[in-house]
């Protein structure tokens, strides 16, 4: 890599840092998401400095906004909450069915009983932790377009794993990968990714660095199958090393990461374009790869 190069990724990492630790956007919608449904904090939240903010069993609402941004937390936000009625792996499934179903091609996917055992079955078989449920809580309810389109690239990911073969584990790191894939977006400003919003350069560097948010989040979870962290960094690189956040080529891009992309494109051209006739998921992703997308 050269000294250019270097400098690019040493400041995406630092951006990406700055923005997870700041977590002014996340933490905004969190508080929003208290005025709706319970979320309460499990344990003390203290400040870096140790003043104690909110005292373990209170229930959060949006007037707790300004006093918790006011401060460093010690620890994240998302490790001190609960909320109720997270989703659960069974409902993830049942969520992800129904959008996928809104999809004319894939439909004739769920009448074919064996692949809708095996897709049932893996998604069965997820744990979800506590911190990364009240995330898709957060964006089930702040950015609904964002979640649809996160349960259209799950669907995606596991009709291609079920039907190449793929490993139970790899099976497994897609499924959530396509879930949490674009995680990072939680800390950026939505008015920056609105329709029509053309991004300056520093606008856009906030958006180049959202892979990387991603797998900082989730690497902090050993319980997540190996290679989901990796394949949510890598979801906009490509083999020629024109994607972001890296620019990294085919060597680095690991079989995982290559179904994600795939997915992801995939998905965001159905969605955005209706470019369903054109969208088939007999692609294979380890010979096929996508132009680079936003």
């Amino acid at each position: 890599m050269d000294s250019n190069n270097t400098k690019t990724k040493n400041a995406h990492d630092s951006l990406a840092r700055q923005t997870l630790g700041e977590g002014t956007q996340f933490l905004r919608a969190v508080t929003q998401l208290a005025d709706k449904q319970e979320v309460v904090a499990s344990e003390d939240i203290f400040s870096k400095t140790g003043i104690k903010l909110v005292s373990s069993g209170t229930q959060l609402s949006g007037k707790f906004y300004d006093h918790l941004v006011a401060h460093k937390l010690l620890k994240p936000i998302e490790q001190s909450l609960s909320v109720a009625d997270a989703i659960n792996a069974a409902q993830l499934f049942d969520l992800t069915s129904a959008e996928a179903r809104r999809v004319p091609s894939l439909v004739t996917m769920f009448e074919q009983p064996e692949t809708l055992e095996q897709l049932q079955g893996c998604f069965h078989q997820l744990e979800i932790p506590a911190p990364l449920a009240l995330r898709l809580s957060v964006m089930q309810e702040d950015r609904p377009e964002l979640f649809q389109h996160s349960l259209t690239v799950a669907m995606l990911c596991m009709l291609m794993a079920v039907r190449d073969d793929l490993p139970l584990e790899e099976q497994q790191a897609l499924a959530l990968a396509g879930i949490f894939h674009d995680v990072g977006e939680l800390y950026i400003d939505p008015e920056l990714l609105a329709p029509g919003h053309r991004m300056d350069n520093e606008e856009r560097r906030h958006l180049y660095t959202h892979p990387i948010t991603g797998f900082l989040i989730l690497r902090g979870f050993s319980e997540l199958p190996k290679g989901m962290a990796t394949a949510v960094l890598r979801h906009h690189e490509r083999l020629d090393g024109r994607g972001y956040p890296y620019g990294v080529q085919e060597a680095q891009i690991d079989r995982v990461s290559r179904y994600l992309a795939v997915a992801e494109v995939a998905a965001s051209l159905l969605i955005k374009n209706g470019a369903d006739s054109r969208i088939s998921v007999t692609v294979n992703p380890t010979t096929f790869f996508p132009s680079r997308a936003r």
